[in-house]
């Protein structure tokens, strides 16, 4: 746990490194949520989450309610759907939607658990980009994305704090690429039973983008404070 502490503030140091040349964001997202253990090997829930971007003007909110099944404990299934309402200064509102389907390993040794997720995201607007081939903006291209993640968390059973790192890409299927990855850095508190508290730090990159014109984008770093709560029955 030790060197983990101390390879941390080095790890952080890298990324900033990393992004110092690059267009940076910073967000804070606001969750809450609500889980019920229908079966032991079903649950489901709603979260409910507001993401604030002052450099963007923008906010959103975002309802996604989700359902897992676990037919053994070391693997499971889920589905959710995610609307979102996006707004940004000087103009209107609007609603998006987003289908998620995704299977979880999971295996604990000494405190630690490993995670691997992969997941599958639907959009529902569609997607546009520069062909390059053809030399057209073409927006008939479902935004559909393949998000593969691997997780590790170490549980502090004496203070029931549970850091956690975890590594995900997004690999475009329009595009045949990957174009945005994510690391998160975070930790859940569970104060009883039904109350858990978390923060998260997120260090996104946003690659590979194309303009109209077909000229590439800048680079694009998210830099994400996440607070959450979830209540569990």
């Amino acid at each position: 746990m030790k060197k983990i502490i101390i390879l941390l503030p080095l790890f952080l140091s890298f990324l900033t490194a990393k992004s110092q040349d690059l267009e940076k964001r910073v967000s804070v997202y606001l969750n809450a949520g609500i889980e019920k253990e229908i079966t032991k090997k079903i649950s489901s829930g709603l979260e409910i989450e507001g993401r604030f971007c002052k450099s963007q003007s923008e906010q959103d909110l975002l309802l996604k309610p989700y359902i897992e099944f676990s037919p053994v404990k070391y693997f499971s299934l889920g589905a959710e759907y995610r609307w979102d309402l996006n707004h940004e200064d000087d103009s209107q509102a609007s609603w998006s939607g987003r289908l998620g389907l995704y299977a979880k390993a999971k295996y604990g040794f000494h405190g630690f658990q490993a995670e691997a997720r992969f997941k599958y995201c639907n959009y529902s607007e569609d997607y546009g980009y520069w062909n390059v081939d053809d030399k057209v903006y073409d927006q008939s291209k479902k935004l559909n994305y393949l998000r593969p993640r691997f997780q590790l968390s170490y549980k502090i059973k004496p203070l029931k704090l549970t850091p956690y790192v975890s590594y995900e890409w997004f690999y475009n299927t329009a595009r045949g690429l990957v174009d945005k990855d994510r690391w998160t850095f975070g930790f859940k508190k569970k104060i009883n039973k039904i109350h858990t508290l978390g923060f998260e730090y997120k260090f996104e990159e946003k690659f590979n983008r194309l303009s109209k014109k077909g000229n590439v984008k800048d680079d694009i770093n998210n830099n994400i404070f996440a607070f959450s709560y979830k209540y569990s029955f």
